[in-house]
């Protein structure tokens, strides 16, 4: 927002101070200054303007407070140079009929109509201060509408009265394909959420956003109808964003406009127009008012106000505070002072709103630094947090590179990995844009998508992952939890002078799964036939922990590799955190290293295919003998060779036995003793032979 100093003056003219004094005071009530410019004899003082303080997109708004904090009395309305009456008498003859359809999203509406209107260029000192704050001068009633719109903070728009078809204006939502065609010369199709001001043959403009170029005022217009209206802000905010139109009009009515202050603003620029040269005589006026708006008031005790801040303010001090910053005193109730709320601040809700406002206005820098008190409590030692971080050194250290994602996702992208995906995803009430209409629910399509992001640009080996939250829908409930995915592409290893590349695959994918359960202590995690449409049937597993899915991990399905133009498979993991941190125990247990020698012994089994390799594992780790750790290394599945063929519907597993007793070196009589019980239990258990 940027605001010429003498314009700012107009309004605070007994202020003694210059731009500089100003501004480190401002900034010291929480404005941000920008930047002081200096163009010829004039300082322009630009300031960031917080979402909440749509007061203060205004001359008044900051000569409010600029009031305030320098105690220099406000004049209310800004004084127009070399003006003159502001209506050449009043003719109430001109029809013009007021319907306003949408009375929630338009709570008030005011017009008056001007006729015998000249419409020429403005005197040069408005468009030089229209300038100033980077608005192009057009024509005499554009610029007074302007104006008004920069001093007030109320958005203001002019019709060509004999444009309007049958003299009515109808404040309504669009019909379902209704267009416009709006001033920058674009069609625009509207939505039936999108609040338009229309007469009895179509919209005339998007109410709250911009005008249409059928009703605009040209040079041969003559009679003119003036609008000031307040519109719900979140209904422009969403026709602003959906339609990707952002204006200065938008700007004020998606952070809330002045309620009482329309009228005030619909007489201002009538004067105004009168003022410049604009002529006019006043033909029609009127208002509908569907709601009366309640003044807020607010209960404060002194008592509250220093316990919260830390300070010992007086009543009468905090009286004195909030007077200056337009807040009235309405007397005591439950011997708490009550403060009514001026209408324009609409930030101010609660008493904590003014507590903050009084702590502003008394100094930050005044409020004495205190520590907080802390009170220990009892933690899982390995939260999410912890977890994620392990996860993160982990990953990096196997080669692996962080994605960022937005937490947005295009329903497109999802129904490629599953159709029923977007009708499970939580929608976002005021997207950016369609594309990115949804909150994700999972981390994987994303991924894949950075993967093709990166083949395109010649980066094919690759190694990707991000640890985030997702979102899901539960009834009523959005639900959001951390998960952790990653993608692998490309050669194993680095390309070699001679000999073929080996790619990466499910074995080197279930190492990576595996060291990052282990790495953050989770419990035993089960491996299952992968469930996941968009996997490869073959080349897939899902993740459970105990009676619950909790991820899964394979090969892309080739059928999604086909459609997104992917050349390596790729194969990738997810899974979530949540559960598998609440099963980590609340402690680690330690154990001393054994100061005794270690002995392996192999064992190949001959089993059913269908058996799985983890299912074999577990069975050998519970005999009970002192075994320390039993690993697979082979497998073989096929006809076989020489005298012991692996027969049809069987495979071969090998796996090494580490025997390790912790108070004594084993002999070999133990070892062998040993031995035969696990291969006793294979047998028995399992069903297996021995090969």
């Amino acid at each position: 927002m940027k605001i010429p100093y003498s314009w700012l003056k107009e309004f605070v003219p007994s202020l003694r101070w210059n731009p500089a004094q100003v501004s480190e005071r401002l900034t010291a009530t929480g404005f941000e200054i920008e930047s002081l410019e200096k163009i010829g004899e004039e300082t322009i003082l630009e300031i960031a303007i917080t979402p909440n303080r749509g007061d203060c997109l205004s001359i008044l708004g900051i000569a409010r407070e600029v009031a305030a904090v320098t105690g220099v009395p406000l004049k209310r309305v800004g004084a127009v140079p070399r003006g003159r009456p502001s209506c050449q008498g009043r003719h109430m003859g001109l029809p013009l009929q007021l319907r306003v359809l949408a009375k929630k999203d338009c709570p008030r509406y005011a017009y008056a109509v001007l006729e015998k209107v000249r419409i020429a260029p403005s005197p040069s000192w408005l468009k030089d201060r229209l300038a100033l704050v980077g608005i192009r001068s057009i024509n005499n009633v554009v610029d007074a509408t302007n104006y008004v719109l920069m001093e007030r903070g109320q958005p203001l728009h002019a019709f060509d009265y004999h444009k309007i078809r049958g003299q009515t204006i109808i404040v309504r939502h669009a019909v379902g394909g209704e267009a416009i065609l709006t001033l920058d010369n674009q069609t625009r199709e509207l939505f039936g959420e999108d609040l338009v001001i229309a007469d009895k043959e179509g919209a005339m403009a998007i109410a709250g956003v911009m005008g249409g170029q059928e009703s605009s005022v040209t040079e041969a217009t003559t009679t003119i109808v003036l609008e000031s209206a307040f519109f719900n802000p979140s209904t422009v905010r969403r026709a602003s964003r959906r339609l990707g139109l952002i204006s200065d009009s938008s700007t004020r009515f998606e952070r809330g406009v002045d309620f009482e202050g329309i009228p005030l603003a619909l007489t201002r620029v009538v004067q105004l127009i009168g003022a410049i040269g604009g002529g006019g005589v006043l033909a029609g006026a009127g208002e509908v008012k569907n709601q009366k708006r309640r003044s807020r008031v607010i209960s404060l005790t002194p008592e509250r106000v220093n316990r919260y801040l830390g300070t010992d303010l007086k009543p009468a001090s905090i009286r004195q505070s909030l007077s200056a910053l337009g807040l009235v005193c309405k007397g005591v109730i439950n011997r708490a002072p009550t403060f009514q709320v001026p209408s324009y601040r609409s930030d101010l809700t609660e008493d904590t709103d003014l507590i903050e406002e009084l702590a502003r206005f008394h100094g930050y820098e005044k409020i004495p630094t205190t520590l907080p008190v802390l009170k220990p409590q009892k933690r899982n030692l390995l939260s999410v947090r912890p977890a994620e971080k392990e996860i993160r050194q982990l990953l990096k250290n196997l080669g692996f590179s962080e994605a960022v994602s937005f937490s947005f996702v295009s329903p497109l992208l999802l129904r490629r990995f599953n159709p029923g995906l977007p009708a499970k995803a939580v929608s976002i009430a005021n997207p950016i844009s369609q594309e990115d209409s949804l909150l994700r629910p999972m981390l994987t399509p994303q991924i894949v998508e950075a993967l093709v992001y990166n083949q395109s640009h010649q980066n094919s080996e690759l190694r990707l992952f991000e640890c985030q939250k997702v979102f899901s829908q539960e009834g009523e409930k959005v639900v959001e939890t951390r998960r952790v995915a990653g993608i692998l592409s490309g050669p194993r290893m680095p390309v070699e002078i001679e000999g073929e590349k080996q790619r990466v695959d499910f074995r080197e994918l279930k190492g990576v799964v595996e060291s990052l359960l282990k790495t953050i202590g989770a419990p035993d995690v089960s491996y299952e036939q992968g469930t996941q449409s968009f996997l490869h049937p073959g080349k897939s597993a899902d993740l459970r922990l105990k009676d619950q899915t909790i991820g899964f991990l394979g090969a892309l399905h080739p059928l999604t590799i086909a459609e997104m133009g992917i050349r390596f498979e790729p194969y990738l993991f997810e899974f979530d955190l949540d559960p598998l941190v609440a099963a980590i125990p609340a402690r680690r247990l330690f154990q001393e290293v054994s100061r005794f020698p270690w002995v392996e012994r192999d064992i190949c089994l001959l089993v059913d295919r269908t058996l799985p390799a983890l299912e074999i594992q577990k069975a050998l780790e519970t005999t009970a003998c002192p075994l320390e750790e039993v690993t697979l290394f082979d497998l073989y599945q096929g006809k076989g060779m020489g005298e012991s063929p692996v027969p049809e519907g069987k495979k071969s597993l090998a796996y090494r036995v580490r025997y390790l007793a912790k108070d004594r070196t084993l002999t070999d009589e133990e070892v062998n003793r040993f031995h035969q019980q696990v291969i006793d239990r294979a047998r028995n258990k399992l069903g297996a032979e021995i090969r």
